[in-house]
């Protein structure tokens, strides 16, 4: 069975195993026909009368504005969309279960299918991405409990209550004012644009080959922010080459709008935050976020193996394949409730690190990151609301005892390492 992850940012065709495809939401008109997903993303800036970037968003089968080639309505440059991305994948299967936003409407929703059908695959099951969110992760045995699912898209940023009544339910799901992804890249993009015309009197933004390349290196330069608090923007011009330092603050600044909206929301949440793999990838967001409440981020793949776990609650008669917005708790879902360790959660969440030591500098945690980035000995994660740390070489101590496996770290702890002691520190937000 294929499974077809809907979300504009990139749509993702996985099968049984592995990821197959990928491809973002973009479309250039170049003659008579598109270019599509990355190949699209890549002319986008030098042609941007030409470039479609809502025909997913904007699902409908209304007349264009203006004339695209063969394209009469966005429907249309949505078939040619996932025709193409279905037409990189060396696969026979043709079975398919969609995961889709709370959001979709059931008018968008049919015209998905219609779509879908159109390119000869055979829906089995819809499932909305929040529910799977829920279900793919452990829940405490004898409590109810709310979840909110963060997540973005090219153009909104989606916030989605998940209910708990012996199983997991779809709840409100509702449209921050920020307008998502494309919005985080031009706020981005501005920012560097800027700092470039006060330090080298170069504006990046003058001629469309210099967008095009600031364009297509910033998520670039979003993942190193990962591990690094500042980096190096280098852009030609002519014969010369421009260079101005971007730090992650001055990138959280420029995305301050979006990210007092979404501290807001995990401040409000009744219960545990789900952070989406795509909002966390937005530089410093879940450092920001993590004072806030109970936050847990996402793998890129947690959806995709929670919905390969239920397959046979999802799929069903391919004529009239079922709408799914609940999933029942399995044993797998359900962890013990101390309510002893619950509080001592709660008070060590309050006084959580969120950052580490080392020689005067201070490196902000997150979840996967590995220390030092050149040549790591130690691997950081972020589960279950708690940072974790991983030895990836001999020799490290945690608090003066050898450290073998994973530990989990409290605010305070002190680790020992070739390079030095690093120690858990807390930073307060200056949100």
């Amino acid at each position: 069975m294929l499974i077809l992850d809907f979300n504009d940012s990139a749509l993702r065709l996985f099968d049984d195993d592995q990821l197959l495809a990928s491809s973002p939401a973009c479309a250039v008109l170049d003659g008579e026909h598109f270019l599509l997903g990355e190949k699209a993303l890549a002319k986008s800036r030098l042609n941007p009368r030409a470039t479609y970037l809502k025909f997913w968003e904007q699902l409908d089968q209304q007349p264009l504005n203006r004339p695209a080639g063969s394209a009469r309505s966005h429907a249309d440059i949505a078939y040619y969309h996932l025709r193409d991305l279905l037409e990189a994948v060396n696969t026979r299967e043709r079975k398919v279960l969609l995961i889709v936003p709370a959001h979709y409407g059931s008018e968008r929703l049919a015209l998905l299918l219609g779509i879908v059908q159109a390119c000869s695959l055979s829906v089995t099951g819809i499932v909305e991405s929040a529910v799977l969110a829920a279900a793919s992760t452990p829940a405490a045995a004898d409590r109810e409990e709310t979840l909110r699912y963060l997540d973005i898209s090219l153009h909104r940023v989606i916030v989605t209550d998940i209910n708990r009544n012996g199983h997991w339910q779809t709840g409100t799901a509702r449209e921050l004012w920020t307008p998502g992804l494309s919005w985080c890249i031009e706020q981005c993009i501005h920012q560097i644009s800027q700092r470039f015309l006060q330090e080298t009197r170069f504006d990046p933004l003058h001629e469309a080959a210099s967008e095009q390349r600031l364009f297509d290196q910033l998520p670039g330069w979003w993942q190193t922010f990962r591990d690094h608090p500042k980096l190096t923007v280098e852009l030609p011009a002519g014969l010369r080459q421009h260079r101005i330092e971007w730090r992650r603050e001055q990138a959280e600044l420029a995305l301050d709008s979006c990210y007092q909206e979404l501290q807001k929301v995990v401040q409000e949440a009744s219960g545990r935050v789900l952070i989406s793999h795509r909002l966390a990838a937005l530089p410093g967001l879940v450092e920001t976020l993590q004072p806030c409440g109970n936050t847990l981020v996402l793998s890129d793949t947690a959806l995709i193996d929670c919905a390969r776990e239920q397959q046979e609650r999802l799929c069903s008669d391919a004529e009239a394949p079922l709408w799914v917005k609940q999933l029942p708790l399995s044993s797998a879902s359900v962890e013990p409730c101390d309510t002893d360790a619950d509080a001592n959660r709660s008070d060590k969440a309050q006084l959580q690190a969120t950052h580490l030591l080392h020689n005067s500098c201070a490196t902000p945690l997150a979840s996967d990151v590995r220390w030092p980035a050149d040549k790591p000995l130690l691997h950081f994660n972020y589960v279950e609301g708690e940072y974790q740390v991983e030895a990836l070489a001999a020799a490290i101590q945690l608090n003066g005892q050898p450290l073998a496996g994973v530990a989990t770290l409290a605010l305070g702890d002190t680790l020992r390492t070739p390079q030095g002691e690093v120690q858990m520190i807390r930073v307060e937000s200056g949100h």
